[in-house]
């Protein structure tokens, strides 16, 4: 049974411009308390019809920690799929009210803060504003300046416990793209990790991967099939970097959603297959990161069999 996959944006506003960013508006909309409501209670819908075992929301904007509508959306969800197994994420700016933040995590909601080339202090004085008992997970973006500060970075990461995922992103735009570096900087980063006693989540490791080694998915994402991206709007998207394809409003939202995801021949023959399955739907479809998933791929298949070597378990 797979996993219902939904991701609201919450609003466009936001006073930070950062290049990673995939939002495609800036401006003070806020989503409605009638459209969230509609959404949510569309997507329990979906919920109860398929043949899901737990459902995943992601709160986005924009800052969702600039408007307190983020609280209500996340109140709204836990009474709506009261009961079902519910992991619930959003994103932290840091532009977050921090005081919205407090309240969020109250209701047992995660955050999942990025690092950009941002002053390194700044961002673990807002990381540690979330409550311990709630998983934070760190990004990690791999430009070439935070490369040359990986070492500060685990230092900061091992001295606070933060959780880490060190990632590099397909848009909007790449600022570096040295495969062989980025992949040798992560075997040292958890290396370090590794010998400093740091405990993993299943997502402490480079660009999604390890987690399904060890989880034998077979699948790369839900698209086309249960996963959503929801604007403030209620228009719907497959991936939330393509365009609408559907509206919450539509009676037939869930067959627009749906496609059939075709790899290219080469996927079927790659020795790697069994683990990337094409990587990310988007990615392949723009040609775009094959390189470097492949080289990742084999970074990974050799981690795996130094811990089972070294006796350490997953």
């Amino acid at each position: 049974m797979a996993s219902l996959k939904v991701r609201i944006k919450i609003t466009n506003k936001c006073t930070k411009d950062c290049w990673y960013c995939l939002s495609d508006e800036r401006n003070d909309e806020v989503i409605t308390e009638e459209m969230a409501d509609f959404i949510i209670e569309r997507m329990k819908k979906v919920y109860d019809e398929g043949n899901f075992k737990r459902v995943k929301f992601t709160l986005t904007g924009g800052d969702p920690f600039e408007t307190e509508k983020v609280l209500y959306v996340t109140e709204k969800i836990k009474s709506v799929f009261k009961g079902v197994q519910t992991l619930l994420v959003t994103d932290l700016c840091q532009t977050a009210n921090l005081d919205i933040v407090k309240e969020y995590n109250k209701l047992g909601g995660l955050c999942m803060l990025s690092l950009n080339e941002d002053p390194i202090e700044d961002i673990m004085q807002i990381g540690l504003e979330v409550q311990r008992k709630n998983i934070f997970l760190y990004n990690v973006i791999m430009t070439e300046y935070n490369m040359r500060r990986m070492d500060e970075i685990v230092d900061k990461v091992i001295e606070y416990k933060f959780p880490l995922r060190l990632c590099h992103l397909f848009e909007p735009e790449c600022k570096y793209t040295d495969i062989k570096e980025m992949v040798e900087c992560a075997d040292r980063v958890y290396t370090r990790l590794e010998n400093s006693d740091f405990r993993y989540s299943e997502y402490n490791y480079p660009f999604n991967l390890m987690h399904r080694m060890k989880y034998k998915t077979d699948n790369y994402c839900g698209y086309g099939k249960d996963y959503f991206f929801i604007d403030l709007k209620g228009n719907i998207r497959r991936c939330m970097m393509e365009k609408a394809v559907a509206h919450i409003f539509d009676d037939d939202f869930q067959e627009k959603i749906k496609c059939e995801y075709k790899l290219p021949d080469k996927c079927y023959s790659c020795k790697h297959y069994d683990l990337c399955k094409g990587g990310c739907p988007y990615a392949n479809s723009k040609n775009k990161y094959c390189e470097l998933q492949y080289l990742v791929a084999e970074h990974m298949k050799k981690m795996e069999y130094r811990k089972a070597k070294d006796g350490i378990s997953l």
